[in-house]
C-alpha cells in the first residue's frame, strides 16, 4: 500500500512523521511526504505531484500550529482530481469545511487520542480498502495520533 502524507507540520513535529514512516515501512506501507517544513510558494512541485500520482491514498494531517494548510489543500485537490482515496486528520480548531468536501475527516485532539483512534474505524469504512490495508491504515493513523499526542504533552 502506498500513501502520500500531506501535512502542515513544522519543526520538531516532523520527527513524528519520520518515526511513523519508519514503523509503517516494517508493515508494508510505503509512505512519502515532503520533509521540508517551509510553506510552498507557487504551484505544487513535480516531485510531490509524482508522489501523489504513485500513491493509492492521500492522507492529510492538518495542525493548528502548521504553516502549510493551503499547501495541504492544494495537494488534496490534486488527489481528488486524480481519483485518489483521501483521509484527512484535522486538529480541532481548524476550519475543516475546505478539507471535508469529498473527504473523510477525522477530528484530532491530543487530549482525546482514544476518541480519534475509535473514529478512524468509522471514517475508513467508506474507502472500501482491502481488509489488510484497512488494518494497516488504522495502525498508521493510531501511531501518528499517539505520537503527536506525546509531542503535544511533551511541550507543556
Amino acid at each position: 500500500m502506498k500513501i502520500y502524507l500531506s501535512h502542515s507540520l513544522k519543526g520538531s513535529d516532523l520527527t513524528v512523521l519520520q518515526i511513523v514512516t519508519n514503523l509503517a515501512r516494517d508493515y508494508g506501507i510505503e509512505i512519502s511526504y515532503q520533509a521540508d517544513s517551509q510553506p510552498r510558494m507557487g504551484p505544487i512541485e513535480e516531485s510531490v505531484k509524482q508522489n501523489i500520482q504513485n500513491s493509492e491514498i492521500l492522507m492529510a494531517f492538518v495542525s493548528r500550529t502548521g504553516s502549510k494548510a493551503l499547501q495541504v489543500l492544494d495537494e488534496i485537490n490534486l488527489a481528488k482530481s486524480l481519483g485518489k482515496k483521501i483521509i484527512v486528520i484535522a486538529e480541532r480548531g481548524i476550519q475543516t469545511k475546505e478539507f471535508a468536501e469529498g473527504s473523510n475527516v477525522i477530528p484530532y485532539d491530543a487530549r482525546y487520542t482514544i476518541d480519534t483512534i475509535k473514529r478512524t474505524v468509522t471514517y475508513l469504512k467508506p474507502l472500501n480498502l482491502k481488509r489488510e490495508d484497512n488494518e494497516r491504515a488504522k495502525a498508521l493513523i493510531g501511531s501518528l495520533v499517539f505520537l503527536m499526542s506525546l509531542a503535544y504533552f511533551g511541550r507543556r
